[in-house]
């Protein structure tokens, strides 16, 4: 079997192809009955893509990420954005037909984003994915049907399948409808003008006595709908009024009733109906679920186009529900999926057909119960084992049939493990659990191993070299053992040394040319030292690197000494955390430290005084007093500030204070600087320290 893989890597809106002519994809979307509707001749992605229906996703949260783009599988063609303008620009290049806003990215901005986007609206379906306390505030929105669905964050898989299968159905419905002659759209105004047609032609052909009875059916829907007081807002004083709003439409004799516009008059349910279909409410709990919630609109008005619309929405869910549980054999659930259909759409084909499944899935159960009770009550010496298996086997053959068929689809679709619980792989392995020994699942096994073989040496050649070592990991996980695969593996481990060689060439090269422009340590990330330490870490025994390593680290310590002799303390420790970073010559940057830490302390001790006292003082001279103040009594202080250089001599002598001021300044400033300190010593270095001392004149 020949198969293709199809690469699942997330693209940007960048790189989104511009579509083509619009196609028409509305009848593969709505295939639903016959297994080979999972075949069309053209891939359901490409033909969404032409017709502009492409998804949109504007976040930033890799979880909302790839929930989106599991549940749109190959079906839909899903793309990722982080910025606004990236967005627009696919919308208004037709790009982009549904648009996934991420309420926690966007913030307060969002409101204004989502007004802004309005004037797509006849080509545009938004959603918005918000999480549960957030969601609550975007009702409006979504009853003001500015956006079309709500989804809770964190994303569940199969909401969000369904909520991405209704906006590419709406997509496509305003697309068509673009195109039809004089219709006008809006994505607010939700008409079926097909639908209505029928309904005209139908009502025409219907003899007038049913038409009364169905009147007079519907009033009394409507009268018990409008009883049913979970589902409508109670009275401010708590107390349901007389005449009921117009949500309820119905009001006893001779009361009067404001009708309030046709707009506004299901907003409410609407709002709650959406809310329970985004929580997975779809039947569940009684009163408060999405099936009841639109049932009920359409019990007071059937013609409701919206509420019918997304009744259909709940009902496709149903029906998946349904045919889930005949796969799993879980037909308890089966039944209550179709329980809740029958309730709304009775006269449906596709309930009829289940129903038929059902049955039959119950027959072979009960036919398979009976049989081991028969088989564990039969005498020991009976051989009863072959006509057993056969028998065993028999009411299982439908379904293990399905899940190769399905199988076979999946791997002509190139989903061969991916995604996952519907994929090849996942099938093939729900057939073996049936059937161990099945030579179809034999076959299907096999032919999944020649498609894995063959994808992982077609995505090799497209260049995904991690794409195709992945394939081949399963390949073998699933006992592959061929020739193929030895060629494509070799291939693979070929195909990276030659891309490490090349990467390991173009950091050399990268380092050489920023020694060369000066860019040794900076800019982060960019700079030569760089290069060369993630070339190390892929290559640490790089011959070439070598001579490249030595001058850089000789630039380093040129300019490390340079700082160091300019007094720039910032500047060296730059240079000299680099070479200690380098893993290289740790003796020579130990030692620019040492001479670094040794240039801080004496810019310390320059910059900030400390008193003299902390010296000691060898000698020192007498200060003379002024005549003039000794003649007049005069006393007082003078605060000088000076350094001991490294011979312990006063220089830079200056008056800082003195009192009285003018008078004994001279005399303090000529004693102090005959005066001898022991030099300043620390961890063995000699400094200079700047002190400050106090000469008191006092007379006797």
């Amino acid at each position: 079997m020949v198969a293709e893989y199809q690469d699942r890597t997330v693209m940007r809106a960048v790189d989104a192809p511009k579509p083509p002519a619009p196609a028409k994809v509305r009848d593969i979307l709505e295939y639903r009955t016959g297994l080979d509707d999972t075949l069309p001749p053209t891939p359901l992605r490409d033909l969404l893509s032409a017709s502009g229906a492409n998804v949109f996703v504007l976040s930033v949260d890799a979880e909302l990420q790839e929930t989106v783009q599991r549940a749109g599988g190959d079906q839909y063609p899903v793309y990722t954005v982080a910025d606004w303008g990236e967005l627009r620009a696919a919308i208004e290049g037709g790009r982009c037909g549904i648009a996934v806003l991420d309420a926690a990215l966007l913030g307060q901005a969002l409101a204004r984003r989502i007004a802004e986007l309005e004037r797509f609206e006849d080509r545009l379906v938004t959603l918005v994915a918000a999480d549960r306390t957030d969601a609550q505030n975007l009702i409006g929105f979504l009853s003001d049907r500015k956006i079309h669905r709500l989804l809770i964050k964190p994303p569940a898989l199969g909401i969000t399948r369904l909520l991405l299968e209704s906006a590419v159905s709406r997509c496509i419905q305003l697309r068509e409808r673009a195109e039809s002659p004089g219709s006008v759209t809006t994505q607010r105004t939700e008409v079926r003008p097909r639908a209505a047609a029928a309904i005209r032609s139908g009502a025409s052909r219907l003899p007038s006595w049913l038409l009364a009875t169905a009147l007079v059916s519907l009033m009394i829907g409507a009268v018990l709908v409008a009883s049913f007081k979970p589902l409508w807002p109670s009275s401010p004083s708590g107390q349901r009024s007389d005449a009921t709003d117009v949500r309820g439409a119905v009001a006893p004799v001779g009361a009067a009733v404001e009708t309030a516009p046709a707009a506004d008059r299901f907003a409410d349910l609407l709002a709650r109906a959406d809310r329970a279909f985004s929580e997975g409410r779809l039947t569940e709990p009684s009163g408060d679920n999405a099936l009841d919630y639109y049932l009920t609109v359409l019990a007071v008005d059937p013609s409701h186009s919206l509420a019918r619309e997304r009744l259909t929405m709940v009902l496709d869910a149903l029906f998946a529900q349904a045919e889930a549980g005949l796969l799993d054999n879980s037909l308890e659930v089966v039944a209550a999926a179709l329980a809740a259909v029958r309730r709304a759409d009775p006269q449906s084909g596709r309930l009829a057909f289940l129903d038929a499944q059902l049955e039959r899935a119950r027959a072979a159960n009960k036919a398979s119960a009976a049989l081991r009770a028969s088989t564990a009550s039969a005498p020991a010496a009976e051989p009863a084992a072959p006509p057993a298996e056969a028998a065993v086997r028999r009411p299982q053959q439908g379904e293990l049939d399905s899940l190769l068929t399905i199988a076979a689809a999946r791997m002509q679709r190139g989903q061969l493990v991916e995604p996952a619980g519907d994929s090849a792989r996942d099938y093939i392995a729900r057939a073996a659990q049936l059937s161990p020994s099945d030579a179809g699942v034999a076959r299907a096994r096999a032919d999944l191993l020649s498609a894995l073989v063959t994808s992982a040496g077609a995505v090799l050649k497209a260049g995904n070299v991690d794409a195709s070592a992945a394939l081949l990991d399963e390949a073998r996980k699933l006992g592959a053992k061929s020739d193929s695969l030895a060629l494509v593996d070799g291939e693979v481990v070929a195909t990276r040394a030659a891309r490490a060689e090349q990467r390991r060439a173009a950091m050399l090269a990268t380092a050489r040319e920023r020694l060369a422009s000066g860019a040794l340590i900076t800019p982060a990330g960019g700079s030569a030292l760089d290069q060369l330490l993630a070339l190390e870490a892929d290559s640490p025994d790089s011959a070439e690197a070598r001579p490249v390593w030595a001058e850089l680290m000789q630039a380093i310590t040129s300019n490390a000494t340079a700082a160091l002799a300019r007094g720039d303390s910032a500047g060296a420790d730059g240079w000299i955390a680099a070479l200690a970073r380098s893993g290289r010559d740790t003796a020579n940057a130990d030692a620019l430290r040492r001479q670094l830490d040794t240039m801080r302390l004496r810019q310390q001790y320059l910059a900030n005084w400390s008193p003299s006292s902390e010296l000691s003082l060898l000698s020192y001279a007498r200060p003379v007093y002024p005549r003039e103040a000794q003649i007049d009594g005069v006393e007082g202080w003078v605060d000088l500030e000076f350094i001991v250089d490294l011979n312990g001599r006063p220089r830079e002598l200056r008056a800082v204070e003195s009192q009285p001021n003018g008078h004994f300044e001279r005399a303090a400033l000529a004693a102090v600087a005959q005066y001898q300190y022991e030099p300043f010593v620390r961890g063995g270095e000699v400094f200079e320290r700047r002190v400050r001392l106090r000469i008191r004149f006092t007379l006797q």
